[in-house]
C-alpha cells in the first residue's frame, strides 16, 4: 500500500502545474450490517442457553432463583479512513481519481456468569470468558469521483463532491471462548478458539460535502462529510477451530479442524424442552446443511454510515 501511495505521488509531481493532491483522515461510523450478526448470534445463544432454561426451571418448580452477571460483546462501528486524491479542475468542475485505505476492529475481553439455586438446595455456576472476541474489517479501493463548487459568500465556502469505485475487502472473526460449568464438586470446562476470515471484492461511493477552511499558501485545510456505502459482493476464505474439554474426574480431549470456502448467511433453528430460537450468522461451514440448517443465500452486506475527515491538500 506503502509503494503504490508513493508511485502515484511521485507520478502526480510530473504533470504541469493546475493539479492538486489532497490527503484526508477522518472516521467512519458505519452499520456493518450481518457481518455483526456474530454478536447478535453470542448474545442470543447465551440468554438461550441460560437465562430462558432457568426461567422454565424454576415455572416447574425446580428451581427457586438464579442470577446473571453480563458481560459485553462489541459491535463493529468505527473505521478509520484514509483517501489520497489527486484532482484537477476542469471546466468548473474537480475532477479526482483516488486511492483509499479503511481499517476497523471491535476487540472485547468480557465474562458472562450465572448461578443458579435449586429448590431442593443445590446450586450450580457457568461462567463464559471471551478473550477475546474480536470483528476487524478492512479495504483497500480505487475511484474516480468529481466536486463542484456550489456556494461562495465571503467566508463561506462549500463544494459538493461524490465518488464511486471498486474495493477489495479483508473481514475477519475471533472468538476464544472458555466455558466452566460448576455442579458441587464436579467441575466442567470446554475452550473453543475460532477464527474465520475471508476476502472480495466490492463496489463502494460517496456523496457530500466539502468546505475549506484555511489556506496557507499554496497548502489548503477542508472538512469533508457525507455518507458512504459499500456493497460486499462476495466472500471467501479460510477458518479454524481448536478445542479441549477437561473435567475433574480428569478426563481430557482435544481436537483441531480447518476447512474453507464462501462465506454464506447461515440460520440454525433448535427445538428443546424450554423452547425454541433460531440464530442467525455468517459461515463459510456447509457440512451441517439440512432441515435445521439453512442456507439464506450468499453473505453480500452493505456496509454504510456517515462520514467525516480533515483533508489537507497541496496545489502546483
Amino acid at each position: 500500500m506503502r509503494k503504490l501511495i508513493l508511485t502515484l505521488a511521485l507520478f502526480s509531481l510530473s504533470f504541469a502545474s493546475g493539479w492538486k493532491v489532497k490527503l484526508s483522515l477522518g472516521g467512519f461510523f458505519g452499520n456493518y450490517g450481518d457481518f455483526n450478526s456474530f454478536v447478535s448470534y453470542e448474545k442470543k445463544w447465551l440468554e438461550f442457553n441460560n437465562e430462558s432454561w432457568a426461567e422454565f426451571q424454576r415455572s416447574a418448580g425446580f428451581l427457586s432463583n438464579y442470577s446473571a452477571q453480563k458481560g459485553s460483546l462489541k459491535e463493529l462501528k468505527l473505521s478509520l479512513p484514509l483517501f489520497l486524491r489527486f484532482s484537477r479542475t476542469v471546466k468548473g468542475f474537480e475532477l479526482f481519481g483516488e486511492v483509499s485505505y479503511f481499517s476497523g476492529a471491535a476487540r472485547t475481553s468480557t465474562s458472562y456468569s450465572y448461578r443458579f439455586n435449586f429448590t431442593d438446595g443445590s446450586s450450580s455456576s457457568v461462567d463464559y470468558s471471551y478473550s477475546p472476541f474480536e470483528l476487524k474489517a478492512s479495504l483497500i479501493g480505487a475511484g474516480i469521483g468529481a466536486s463542484k463548487r456550489l456556494i461562495t459568500r465571503g467566508w463561506l465556502k462549500l463544494n459538493l463532491e461524490a465518488s464511486l469505485g471498486f474495493s477489495y475487502v479483508d473481514l475477519a472473526y475471533l472468538n476464544d471462548l472458555t466455558g466452566r460449568m460448576e455442579v458441587g464438586d464436579y467441575w466442567l470446562e470446554v475452550k473453543d478458539d475460532f477464527t474465520m476470515k475471508g476476502k472480495g471484492p466490492g463496489i463502494y461511493g460517496y456523496a457530500g460535502v466539502e468546505i475549506p477552511l484555511a489556506t496557507m499558501g499554496r497548502f489548503i485545510l477542508n472538512l469533508r462529510s457525507g455518507y458512504f456505502a459499500l456493497k460486499v459482493l462476495s466472500v471467501k476464505g479460510d477458518s479454524t477451530l481448536n478445542s479441549s474439554v477437561r473435567d475433574s474426574t480428569g478426563y481430557e480431549f482435544q481436537q483441531s479442524d480447518s476447512w474453507s470456502g464462501e462465506w454464506f448467511l447461515k440460520e440454525v433453528s433448535i427445538s428443546t424442552w424450554w423452547g425454541d430460537v433460531s440464530y442467525r450468522f455468517p459461515s463459510n461451514y456447509r457440512q451441517d446443511l439440512g432441515e435445521l440448517v439453512k442456507d439464506l443465500g450468499k453473505f453480500s452486506p452493505l456496509f454504510h454510515g456517515p462520514y467525516l475527515s480533515l483533508s489537507l491538500g497541496f496545489s502546483f
